[in-house]
């Protein structure tokens, strides 16, 4: 006799998976470490306000070093000026324009240095060369060659920033893996797509990077060259306190100018941040 035919076995099913609630252990980290981080801005932060306005006092005399009250009425006063904001809006201006042009032209050169080897043994040294010239030269000549204040002023911003992201990128382009950098090569793609698909993907980190201290350098000695020959601006108002010897004016201003190269790195970050969605950062 024929054994009867085995009856087909019934598909296992996993068991379902209970939900878990939401508690402060399954937070998100980059949560907890925002959170975290913040606070400890914070507390640091009003630390240094109780030490300026407790125990600066007792250290060092009202005019070698403004007491917190001081600064804060002073605050409130150039506030209250409307030519507070044209300086404000040209300062910013300045450092916007100057970075635009600065970063295209950086980022170009850099991807063109990297990819030719004439132009990398021609124009690399020179670049160096210019990242080791002091500011204050870069200074003293755009008074000498230009007459105009904004010359001047978008003169130093590039000279100044254009190199360092050249170097940045040029580096970025480097630092691409050389396999697969022939891999895509083998594939015959024009040099459009070879730029589209790993040159500036692979280069695009080291982009940001450069185009973050750019902007920090660039904003820095935008406003040390209004202080030299502009008449409006953060820089101009920052040397007008300074031949009044006003130094709560001084530091007011130099808080502004804090507030918007804050400003301005935060956008650029979520620019970066936007750019890199994929990708998760690294929390110590």
């Amino acid at each position: 006799m024929k054994a009867p035919p085995a009856e087909p076995a019934a598909a296992i099913e996993p068991p379902p998976v209970a939900a878990q609630e939401a508690t402060p252990e399954t937070a998100p980290a980059e949560a907890r470490w925002s959170v975290g981080r913040h606070t400890n801005v914070l507390l640091l932060l009003l630390a240094l306000l109780l030490f300026w306005q407790f125990a600066v006092p007792l250290l060092v005399p009202g005019y070698v070093f403004p007491t917190l009250e001081t600064v804060v009425d002073k605050f409130a006063a150039i506030l209250r000026s409307r030519n507070t904001y044209v300086d404000i809006f040209n300062t910013t201006l300045r450092i916007i324009g100057g970075f635009v042009v600065s970063g295209l032209v950086g980022i170009c050169f850099g991807v063109a240095l990297a990819m030719s080897k004439r132009l990398n043994a021609t124009f690399m040294p020179v670049v160096r060369f210019i990242t080791g010239v002091p500011a204050l030269t870069w200074v003293l000549l755009a008074i000498i060659w230009f007459r105009s204040t904004e010359l001047r002023i978008w003169f130093l911003m590039f000279v100044l920033m254009a190199p360092i992201v050249t170097i940045n990128t040029y580096d970025g382009v480097r630092s691409i893996s050389y396999e697969l950098y022939q891999m895509v090569l083998s594939l015959g793609p024009n040099k459009f797509r070879l730029l589209r698909l790993i040159v500036l993907p692979g280069a695009t980190p080291f982009v940001f990077s450069g185009l973050k201290v750019g902007l920090s350098f660039g904003g820095r000695f935008v406003v040390f060259a209004e202080a030299m020959s502009a008449d409006s601006g953060i820089g101009s108002a920052m040397y007008t306190m300074n031949q009044t010897f006003d130094i709560a004016g001084i530091i007011v201003w130099t808080l502004l100018l804090v507030i918007v190269l804050a400003v301005l790195d935060v956008l650029l970050t979520k620019v970066e941040r936007h750019w890199f969605r994929w990708r998760r950062d690294f929390q110590g």
